[in-house]
């Protein structure tokens, strides 16, 4: 049976689209019958299994007419679940769940049309167990179905390529830098989910130790503009120009930032899994990061918006850099493209 995967290849950048960039060009190698249609991609592409959808609307209204398939989705956008269960009836469907946001919908029609669709699907890959127990005891589905799979697939070769003249000057000017991430700038409950405000006190503490510190904070696509020019005053405020480079261009390789690093921090408020935790670790970066979910055992945690003990745990680390003889990381990631294969088997 034919193996469609819809979702998106970069850019934009996040770590859905670096996950099935990954994917579908390392499970391309083992079955030649899968291909992904990428529905918001903003480039053209040379591969012949990476399809650009023209028409998002025309896609869901061909599913009638088209030969049985599967179609493993990478979205929890509502008008995508109703628009599936009206055209997609004649298909098998499969969904990953990349983040914590299915379970606060709210009640009503949108809630049971969430749960009608879930409840219909012939596969869930999630990548958290904590949150794979939550979830099917929220909309009642089927143990049976549901996978733990997590979504980190070893950055490709092809993905390496040179980092940015400005990355390597403000490498090479800092002692100790701190790398960290976020897909946009974004609120929830009122604080920033990524932490970025953590991490601009972070900086501006540990200079206050006499510490050679930086930050390079990868942000491709700003998000809130209003609060974006709130921490640009509070690193002037603070002095921090220099300090803390705010990369906004869209690299594919941002993994070679954490690998240049002497840490990586993840200091977000809710989170599934997070994928530059594990490719940090990947390439024996030390990393720091809050304990919303599961982590590495490899990981250092801390308590989520505790800044005392991430500004604790981060000067010990620090401390740990000047030793020399480092204990190398031994992290080892799981496999998971083969494990995939055999779930589009078993539908």
């Amino acid at each position: 049976m034919k193996v469609e995967i819809w979702g998106t290849y970069p850019p934009p950048i996040g770590g859905v689209s670096i996950h099935i960039m990954r994917f579908i060009h390392e499970v391309n190698k083992l079955n030649s019958n899968i291909v992904l249609k990428d529905f918001n991609g903003l480039d053209e592409n040379e591969f012949d299994y990476i399809i650009k959808v023209k028409s998002k609307l025309n896609e869901f209204f061909a599913l009638p007419f088209r030969s049985k398939m599967l179609i493993h989705l990478h979205s929890n956008k509502f008008i995508v679940f109703v628009l599936l269960l009206i055209f997609g009836r004649k298909h098998k469907i499969g969904m990953t769940i990349h983040n914590k946001n299915l379970v606060k919908t709210s009640k009503g029609v949108k809630k049971k049309l969430t749960t009608l669709f879930l409840r219909r699907l012939d596969f869930i890959i999630l990548n958290d167990p904590e949150y794979a127990n939550q979830f099917t005891e929220a909309f009642k589905i089927d143990k049976l179905k549901t996978h733990v799979l997590p979504a980190y697939i070893k950055p490709l070769e092809t993905e390496r390529s040179k980092l940015p003249k400005k990355v390597l000057q403000f490498r090479q000017h800092k002692e100790f830098l701190i790398s960290a991430n976020a897909f946009m700038l974004r609120f929830e409950e009122g604080v920033d989910i990524y932490g970025f405000d953590l991490l601009i006190d972070l900086v501006y503490a540990l200079k206050k130790k006499d510490i050679n510190v930086g930050l390079i904070f990868c942000l491709p696509q700003i998000g809130n503009q209003q609060y974006y020019g709130q921490l640009c005053a509070i690193i002037k405020d603070k002095s921090l120009e220099k300090d803390i480079l705010i990369l906004q261009e869209k690299l594919p390789n941002a993994f070679q930032i954490w690998e240049a690093s002497d840490l990586f921090i993840r200091p977000t408020t809710t989170d599934i899994e997070g994928v530059s935790v594990k490719e940090a670790l990947d390439f024996n970066t030390p990393v720091i990061a809050s304990n919303v979910c599961k982590r590495p055992k490899e990981a250092v945690l801390f308590k989520s918006r505790d800044f005392e003990e991430l500004l604790s745990k981060t000067f010990e680390l620090y401390k740990a850099s000047k030793a020399i003889n480092k204990t190398p990381i031994s992290f080892n990631g799981e496999k998971i493209t083969p494990k995939i294969l055999e779930i589009y088997l078993n539908s």
